[in-house]
């Protein structure tokens, strides 16, 4: 399957605002258990930088286990917003030869989806929320590779028919819009899949938060619900609609993952990081990857816009490509 990379520039006629990358690490000299980490990209998100991914410069004389050129990606929040960074050799994870420095950038994405598909056996059926994201379409590559059915809901964007075309050609077995799945003909068109395994939620950035804490399978105050659904915005009501479908039909095995948690199994990718287990999802995603059975789209930016990044990063509709900061 084809790998596409694109990089962005600014639009013309944009002004770009000045913006201050931090500056360097001095790696002139390095502690026993240090690594200088020439930083190559770096993922754009809502906020901060999760960490990036670069080349190993130098290593210090207790590190081992990591060698000048290799090829690692920072785990956890580590200023991976600078071109050169000396950081702890127990913070930096090494990625194999043969994984294009993108998809290491991109990474957390498909480790994410690997992680909610633990417990799901081939053959069952997973239900899935905001599946224009990347762990959305990283979820379906890996879900047929372990021969489990999706069925994916694309949320409500300017380009919902693109990222329905793109994950039905990446393997989705069942693919619509939130306003189908909301329809009366979504049921019958899962009638000949089994009864789905586990639902699986988006916690986007709603205007009103509150919300997540009705979906799914709230059981509040029927006063109070109905006070926040006639405040809600079009966008959070119909997405908090979809995920009450979903978990009804999953029957409340419900994981989620994103900004906010929506489940009592909420999958949090920097606390997952912390936890040092995170070497075997990561070379299960490699391998995918190298046996050519994991795409992931990118845009990428130069420093010079990573305002503009940030910005369409945090926007209402930042697209279905993730973003990575080039250096």
């Amino acid at each position: 399957m084809s790998r596409v990379v694109a990089s962005r520039l600014l639009p013309a006629g944009l002004t770009r605002r000045a913006f201050s990358l931090a500056a360097g690490d001095n790696v002139s000299s390095l502690g026993a258990s240090e690594v200088a980490v020439k930083m190559r990209v770096s993922p754009i998100t809502g906020g901060d930088a999760m960490g990036g991914v670069g080349v190993v410069a130098g290593v210090g004389n207790g590190v081992k286990g990591l060698s000048v050129d290799d090829t690692v990606v920072t785990m956890g929040s580590v200023g991976a917003y600078r071109p050169v960074a000396k950081v702890a050799a127990s913070s930096v994870l090494k990625i194999p030869s043969g994984v294009p420095i993108e998809y290491a950038g991109a990474i957390g994405a498909p480790c994410t989806a690997a992680q909610l598909l633990q417990g799901v056996k081939a053959g069952e059926v997973v239900v899935q929320s905001g599946a224009e994201s990347m762990v959305g379409q990283a979820l379906v590559q890996i879900a047929r590779s372990k021969g489990i059915k999706t069925v994916s809901v694309v949320s409500m964007t300017p380009d919902e028919a693109e990222v329905v075309g793109l994950l039905k050609s990446l393997g989705g077995d069942l693919v619509v819009t939130s306003a189908f799945a909301l329809g009366p003909k979504f049921r019958a068109a899962l009638a000949e899949l089994p009864a789905p395994a586990l639902a699986v939620h988006y916690g986007g950035d709603l205007d009103d938060p509150s919300l997540v804490t009705k979906v799914p399978g709230s059981k509040g105050s029927k006063t109070k619900l109905k006070a926040i659904v006639e405040s809600a915005s079009s966008l959070d009501l119909t997405a908090v609609k979809v995920s009450s479908v979903l978990s009804s039909l999953a029957g409340g095995a419900d994981k989620s993952y994103g900004p906010l948690k929506a489940t009592k199994q909420h999958f949090d990718l920097a606390e997952w990081y912390k936890s040092g287990d995170v070497s075997s999802t990561v070379g299960e995603v490699c391998d995918l990857i190298k046996a050519d059975e994991l795409s992931l789209w990118v845009e990428k930016y130069p420093t010079a816009d990573l305002d503009f990044a940030t910005a369409k990063a945090k926007g209402p509709f930042p697209g279905y490509r993730g973003m990575l900061l080039e250096f």
